[in-house]
């Protein structure tokens, strides 16, 4: 171990703090949320230029007219882009609880030691004596001594007492409370379901007409959770990706069964810090996503990435270690919120993020990396796992440039991923659903190829393109996969499946 520290550290040279950043080289993902900030095609061409390769659209904070012109606007971005495929998110507003009006629609003084009865009559007036609650099993869910943590934690409440239909709570703190406020439970079980009438309507209405790819879903508690939502979405399940968001401490509770049923998880930082302790958020990060990692499911980090430069336009010390360390625990995604959607420097963000993870990506010890997936792999391997476990190493092994996977489906490039190879993996792929999926995969490049053309003339197209962006040189050498899957090329026989193959790459680029 001390060795293997020994080795990372040696790898950290001067050269590398004063020499330029080739952004071309980033692995890590980036989904920038679009909002009032960038809605328009220039600020989308901008942050496809800045290296965006999610689009998120947060249905917490629009509607169906406001979001289906932001994606006209960004379609037409992508056509000013040749080639690039940019991927559509749709995050639920999800199952939230919330503080009700307040009298003359002042907000309230809030005092420490201030008691409070907390009603469940929504239809009431709060004043400073009372606020209303738009859970109506509070009195049943909390027990004397558990926390109300309202307005994004700037308040939190103790429970005094539980009646019939309220709750007696004192303030712990000082502060001015205003309308319609979030409120979190920790630690509680919530009775509330996963999608709410809302957000149906926002799935069938936008997600599905729009062709969505990746269904985001707010406050996912359960695993059972998931299962509703793969019901509902029925036979859009195959191109639209479910992505399970951890943001409540029941959620984290139940994050192996979670991870196991979902597509993906996205760690929502901003709201798990409200449900557990500040200084317990960044072990739970390093657990998730060691455990997504070890089952190759991709990972999101999310919130609180560059809020400084919502105001300001570059970051502090503290969110640029911030962002390196998510790199190094091994994230595939990070995800931009309030950065890109009503930030003043939304397109600076994006490049600031960028920069960060080129210089984060130079530190990671790829042996250990691949040392520790295979280790905590579950055994015995299928023969899928063993064809990617061994790329994965010969890639460590040899002179190796790129890495280059055939697939219909995406399983054997999601498989091969989980290894984090030093080296891009092009994943060719004629199905246009999975070459956006792909775009949530650490250290993958979607390819699209023409059905009609053999294996050997795709392979040197591939390398010819990735020569001509420097992801290669002569001399090095590139490894091709053909999986059972099928490559869905014409010349794919069914005993050339599941093989590896190394070609040469010579002066003029191609495979020898």
């Amino acid at each position: 171990e001390a060795e293997g520290k020994l080795e990372e550290l040696a790898r950290v040279k001067y050269a590398n703090i004063i020499e330029e950043i080739d952004v071309s080289t980033r692995k890590t993902k980036m989904i920038c949320t679009l909002g009032p900030a960038t809605s328009t095609k220039e600020r989308m061409v901008e942050l496809i230029d800045a290296g965006m390769q999610v689009a998120r659209f947060n249905f917490s904070y629009g509607d169906h007219k406001t979001f289906g012109e932001m994606l006209e606007n960004l379609k037409d971005a992508m056509a000013e882009r040749k080639g690039c495929n940019v991927s559509l998110m749709l995050d639920t507003k999800g199952p939230e609880i919330r503080t009700g009006i307040l009298r003359d629609a002042e907000p309230v003084n809030i005092k420490e030691g201030q008691e409070f009865d907390i009603l469940t009559d929504f239809s009431l007036e709060g004043d400073s004596s009372r606020l209303t609650i738009s859970y109506q099993a509070l009195p049943d869910t909390v027990k004397v001594g558990d926390k109300i943590v309202i307005d994004e934690g700037h308040l939190i409440l103790e429970v005094k007492e539980c009646l019939e239909d309220s709750v007696k709570a004192v303030a712990m703190n000082d502060h001015i409370l205003g309308e319609n406020k979030n409120v979190a439970l920790p630690g509680c079980t919530i009775d509330l379901p996963v999608l709410t009438e809302r957000d149906e309507i926002d799935i069938a209405d936008f997600g599905f007409k729009e062709h969505i790819d990746i269904l985001a879903c707010s406050f996912t508690r359960k695993e059972s959770d998931i299962e509703k939502i793969v019901d509902f979405i029925g036979d859009h399940r195959e191109t639209m990706k479910i992505f399970a968001k951890i943001d409540n401490k029941e959620s984290l509770d139940n994050y192996e069964a979670i991870l196991k049923a979902s597509d993906g998880i996205i760690i929502s930082r901003g709201d798990l810090s409200r449900e557990i302790p500040a200084d317990k958020v960044f072990l739970a990060q390093k657990w998730m996503i060691s455990e997504a990692n070890a089952l190759g499911k991709p990972v999101i980090v999310s919130n609180e990435i560059l809020d400084s430069m919502v105001k300001k336009p570059r970051p502090s010390r503290a969110e640029a270690g911030d962002i390196a360390n998510i790199i190094v625990d091994g994230a595939d995604c990070i995800m931009l919120t309030h950065e890109t959607s009503v930030g003043k420097y939304p397109t600076n963000a994006a490049k600031m993020l960028v920069k960060i993870c080129c210089e984060a990506e130079k530190t990671i010890h790829y042996k250990r990396v691949y040392e520790d997936v295979k280790r905590r792999s579950q055994t015995p391997f299928k023969f899928s796992e063993t064809v990617a476990s061994n790329i994965a190493s010969t890639a460590l092994d040899m002179k190796i440039g790129v890495l280059i996977v055939f697939t219909e489906n995406g399983r054997a490039a999601r498989t091969l991923a989980k290894y984090r190879p030093r080296q891009p993996i092009f994943v060719c792929t004629s199905d246009q659903s999975v070459l956006k999926q792909m775009s949530l995969l650490r250290g993958v490049i979607p390819y699209h190829i023409d059905k009609n053309e053999g294996i050997e003339d795709t392979v040197a197209k591939v390398i010819n393109f990735a020569r001509e962006r420097a992801f290669c040189q002569e001399g090095t050498k590139a490894i091709v996969q053909t999986s059972s899957e099928g490559t869905g090329l014409k010349d794919d026989p069914v005993e050339e499946c599941n093989m590896m193959k190394v070609y040469d790459i010579d002066a003029d680029g191609v495979a020898n």
